[in-house]
């Protein structure tokens, strides 16, 4: 799934660098991952909360593309009794939480048995600010889409077992 994300090109790997998919072999074999389309963010806030409740225990991740989104899945998830932790610079503010949220960006380096990969909506991913720049900055447009679509890539790669992919309205074109 996650190699799907990035085809043949050459991508950012998100540490100042360049990598491709040459050679890649994973020897692990999870589940395959499952979409999930909802119609509104508060929707997908309830599928998110009913999928972790699905799951009982072992490591789990809710990666968001967006800050803002943060403090709603942390204030959802702890409205039904979940313990959760939010991922900052310096890692998960309690690492004993069975649950952590945080942006994409958090997640490098990390490894969930179970992760969900929410918001991953146009407009989100890649953002409405990154859109705009089709027309005005064509090369920073081009620049920042293979950003946007290395750190899906990467966010992906951060499960061993499950990934579930949410969406709320129409759902990213690195989706298609």
């Amino acid at each position: 799934m996650a190699a799907g994300l990035l085809g043949e090109e050459e991508w950012d790997d998100l540490d100042e660098g360049s990598d491709d998919l040459t050679g890649y072999r994973s020897v692990l074999r999870g589940n395959p991952p499952r979409s999930r389309p909802y119609p509104t963010w508060e929707t997908e806030l309830d599928g998110i909360t009913d999928q972790i409740s699905e799951w009982h225990g072992g490591s789990i991740a809710v990666a968001v593309p967006e800050r803002w989104m943060i403090d709603a899945v942390e204030q959802h998830l702890a409205q039904t009794g979940m313990r959760v932790t939010v991922i900052g610079a310096d890692g998960p503010r309690d690492a004993e939480a069975p649950v952590h949220i945080g942006t994409m960006h958090r997640f490098k380096g990390l490894e969930y048995q179970r992760m969900i990969l929410a918001g991953v909506a146009e407009g989100l991913l890649p953002s409405t600010h990154v859109l705009a720049l089709k027309n005005t900055d064509p090369a920073r447009y081009r620049l920042e889409m293979k950003q946007a679509r290395s750190l899906l890539f990467v966010a992906a790669t951060r499960t061993r077992d499950n990934l579930v992919i949410s969406w709320h309205g129409r759902k990213s074109r690195f989706l298609s």
